[in-house]
C-alpha cells in the first residue's frame, strides 16, 4: 500500500499529515531509548548463525528459533532486565507467544524491546483461539516494526494465519485488577489474520485489547498508557478494538497513524470495524486513515452494521441505536473514513459517538477535523448510512468534520433499499444521554441516490422537534444537496423505526425554524468544492466554506494542522491564508537565440510594494525577486543593452 509522504505539503500528500509536536509530545522519551538501544544490533544476529530470534540481556546473548521460546525464557527468570531481542530471520510459531508481567512467577525484566534486523521479517502461526503475540498483563513492552529507526518502514509482520473464530495477530490482556498489560507500544507493523472477511463472519481482529478472552465483549481490567502507531492491519474484521469496563475504564490510550485496510475491497476487506473503543478515558484517536470497511454486494458475506470509527456503544446501528457505554473524554481528531459499504440490508456508519457517565458527569468528547467519505448502505426497515452519528454523550463537541456521501446505494447487484440515509444522525433524546451538544463548522456533501424513487437522504436528521441543543448549538454548518438529485432533503425529524423521516424540510430556510429554539442561523448550503469528494475532501480556495465557520475553543488546527483563522472555515480543511511576504518570482531572460543575457535589469511593481525592486541577471540570464505577497498581481519589466 501507498503511505503518505509526510514529507510534502499537506495537500499533496493528498492524505493526512500528523501533527509532529502532539505525536512528540507523547514518543520523546520512547524515541530516544530505542535509538541508544539499537547501536550495534547487526552483529547481535551474526553472533548467532541460524537463530530467527536473538536475545540480549545483561550483556550476554541467547539464540532461539521463535519467539515463544524467547518469551518463555523470560518468564522463566533466565533472561532478566532490560531486554533486547532481535528479529533476525522469519518465524513458524505453534503456540502463542505469551509475555508475563515482571513479578509474575519468576519473571524478573524492566522493559522489553523487539525489532526486525537487517530487513522485513515475519512472525506468524496459526493459532487456534488466541494471537500471535500475548501480552497478558506484561508492562513496558514495546514492538517496533521499523528498520533503522525509518518511520514510514514497517519491517515486522505479525499474522495469525487460522481461518477460525475470535482469533488475533497481537492480543493485550488484562489479568486482574492491578495486573493489566500497561505502557505497551505496538507500532510500524504490518498486521492479519487467516479468515477472509469478504466471505466470513469469523470475528478476527488486528489488534485486542481487553480481558482473558478474544471477544467484542471480553472485558479488560487496568490496560493503561497503550499506544499502536504507524500500524498497517487488513484482512480481518476488527482492525483495532480496546475494551476496559464500566468500572476500570482503560487509560490514555493512543490510536494514532495507523493505516486500517487494503486499497480495494476483496479478501484484505476489513469485514466490520476499524477501529472500535469501548469504556476508556482520555483516549486520543489520531490521524488514522481507515478504508474499505464492509461488504458489497457480490461477496458472499451477510448482512452487518459496518463502521469507520466506533466509540463506545454496540457495534450495532438502527434508527433508535442508543447502548452507549459509560466512556469519557475521547479525542478524535485528523482521522480519514473512506469507503464503509453494506449492501446487504445492515447500516453502515463512517463514525459513531455514543458514550455516557452517571450522575450528569460531563463526557466531554471531542470529535474534530475528520474526513469522511463513500458510506453508502442499502439499508431496509431501522438500517441506513450515516456520516456521523450521535447515540449520546454529555457536553461534547463535534466539530470542523467533513462528510462527503455520493453513489448509487442499491447498484446492480444489490437488493432494493426501503430506509432513508442521512449524513448526520443524532439517535439519542437530549433529556437521556445527550445533552448541551455542540454540533458546529461541520460541511456536508450529499447526492446519493436509489432505484426506489421514494426513498430520501437527509443532510441531518434529528429525534424531534423538541430537541435541545442547551448550552451547545447547531449552527455554521454547510448542507450541501445536488439541486438535480429529487431525492434530496435538508434535514428531518425521526423517533420511528420506519424508512423515512416522519417530518422533512426540503431547504435550509425551513429547517431553521423547525426547532423549538431555531437553530443553524448562520449556516450554509452551497458546494463546497472538494478536491475530490470519493477521498480529498480538502477544498479549494474559492470555497463558501471559506470564512464561513465560528472559533471553537481548543481547536486551534485543521486535519493537515494549519492554524485556524480568527473566522475559522467550515468543515475539516482551512485554506492557507496567504502570507504578508512568502512567494518569489524568478525566470530567465534570453536573446533571441536562447542564451541567457547577463546583468539584465529587471523590475517589478504593483502588488502592494511601495516602491518598485530591482533585481539582476547572473551570468545564464536567471534572476528572482523575494519576499513578495501571494495573490498579488504585479508587473515585471526587463530592460538590456
Amino acid at each position: 500500500a501507498q503511505t503518505p509522504d509526510i514529507n510534502k505539503k499537506p495537500k499533496e500528500a493528498g492524505l493526512f499529515r500528523p501533527e509532529p509536536t502532539l505525536i512528540r509530545q507523547f514518543f520523546l522519551d520512547e524515541s530516544a531509548s530505542i535509538d541508544e538501544k539499537s547501536q550495534g544490533l547487526g552483529t547481535v544476529c551474526g553472533s548467532h548463525p541460524g537463530s530467527s530470534i536473538v536475545v540480549a540481556a545483561n550483556a550476554t546473548t541467547f539464540g532461539y528459533s521463535t519467539l515463544k521460546a524467547a518469551f518463555d525464557a523470560i518468564n522463566a527468570g533466565t533472561r532478566t532486565g532490560s531486554i533486547e531481542i532481535s528479529v533476525c530471520g522469519n518465524t513458524v510459531e505453534t503456540a502463542s507467544a505469551v509475555l508475563f508481567s515482571s513479578g509474575t512467577g519468576s519473571a524478573n525484566y524492566s522493559d522489553v524491546t523487539i525489532r526486525p534486523v537487517g530487513s522485513s521479517r515475519t512472525i506468524e502461526g496459526s493459532i487456534s483461539g488466541g494471537s500471535v503475540i500475548k501480552l497478558e498483563g506484561a508492562d513496558n513492552v514495546t514492538i517496533d516494526g521499523r528498520i533503522d529507526n525509518n518511520d514510514s518502514s514497517r519491517g515486522l509482520i505479525v499474522r495469525n494465519t487460522f481461518n477460525n473464530n475470535n482469533i488475533a495477530a497481537i492480543w493485550l490482556s488484562g489479568v486482574s485488577a492491578g495486573n493489566g498489560a500497561t505502557n505497551n507500544i505496538i507500532r510500524n507493523l504490518e498486521l492479519g489474520c487467516g479468515t477472509d472477511p469478504s466471505a466470513s463472519t469469523f470475528s478476527s481482529f488486528g489488534i485486542f485489547m481487553g480481558g482473558g478472552s478474544i471477544a467484542i465483549g471480553a472485558s479488560g481490567v487496568d490496560n493503561d498508557n497503550n499506544s499502536f502507531i504507524a500500524n498497517r492491519i487488513i484482512k480481518v474484521r476488527y482492525g483495532i478494538v480496546t475494551r476496559g469496563t464500566a468500572g476500570n475504564l482503560s487509560e490514555n490510550t493512543v490510536i494514532s497513524r495507523n493505516i486500517i485496510g487494503p486499497e480495494l475491497f476483496g479478501s484484505e476487506q476489513i469485514g466490520k470495524v476499524g477501529i472500535y473503543a469501548q469504556f476508556d478515558v482520555d483516549s486520543h484517536i489520531l490521524d488514522n486513515l481507515v478504508k474499505n470497511v464492509g461488504c458489497l454486494a457480490p461477496q458472499s458475506c451477510t448482512a452487518a452494521d459496518r463502521f469507520g470509527i466506533a466509540i463506545g456503544g454496540d457495534d450495532v446501528w438502527n434508527s433508535q441505536t442508543g447502548n452507549n457505554q459509560v466512556a469519557l473524554r475521547y479525542t478524535v481528531l485528523r482521522n480519514q473514513i473512506q469507503n464503509v459499504v453494506d449492501e446487504k440490508g445492515g447500516s453502515a456508519v463512517g463514525l459513531r459517538l455514543g458514550t455516557t457517565a452517571s450522575g450528569g458527569v460531563q463526557t466531554n468528547n471531542l470529535v474534530a477535523n475528520n474526513s469522511i467519505s463513500g458510506v453508502r448502505s442499502n439499508g431496509i426497515s431501522a438500517k441506513h448510512a450515516v456520516g456521523i452519528g450521535i447515540s449520546g454523550g454529555h457536553s461534547d463537541l463535534v466539530v470542523f468534520n467533513s462528510v462527503a456521501m455520493s453513489g448509487d446505494v442499491d447498484p446492480v447487484s444489490a437488493a432494493s433499499a426501503n430506509s432513508y440515509a442521512n449524513a448526520i444522525r443524532i439517535n439519542a433524546s437530549s433529556a437521556t444521554v445527550s445533552s448541551n451538544l455542540t454540533l458546529k463548522n461541520n460541511s456536508v456533501y450529499l447526492d446519493l441516490s436509489s432505484n426506489t424513487a421514494n426513498v430520501t437522504f437527509y443532510a441531518i436528521t434529528l429525534p424531534s422537534a423538541a430537541y435541545s441543543f442547551g448550552s451547545g448549538g447547531l449552527d455554521h454548518n454547510n448542507y450541501y444537496l445536488n439541486p438535480t438529485n429529487p431525492q434530496l432533503r435538508t434535514g428531518g425529524f425521526t423517533s420511528a423505526t420506519g424508512q423515512a423521516a416522519t417530518v422533512e424540510f426540503a431547504s435550509l430556510t425551513n429547517w431553521r425554524s423547525a426547532f423549538a429554539i431555531p437553530q443553524d442561523a448562520n449556516s450554509i448550503q452551497a458546494d463546497p468544492l472538494h478536491l475530490d469528494i470519493a477521498g480529498n475532501l480538502h477544498i479549494a480556495a474559492g470555497s463558501p466554506n471559506v470564512n464561513a465557520g465560528t472559533a471553537i475553543a481548543g481547536v486551534v488546527g485543521d486535519i493537515d494542522g494549519q492554524t485556524r483563522g480568527k473566522t475559522p472555515d467550515i468543515g475539516a480543511d482551512e485554506v492557507a491564508a496567504p502570507t504578508a511576504a512568502g512567494v518569489s518570482v524568478g525566470g530567465r531572460v534570453t536573446a533571441a537565440g536562447g542564451l541567457g543575457i547577463l546583468n539584465a535589469s529587471v523590475r517589478i511593481e504593483g502588488g502592494g510594494l511601495a516602491e518598485p525592486r530591482l533585481a539582476r541577471t547572473n551570468g545564464f540570464g536567471y534572476y528572482s525577486l523575494e519576499g513578495l505577497a501571494a495573490g498579488q498581481t504585479y508587473v515585471i519589466t526587463v530592460s538590456s543593452k
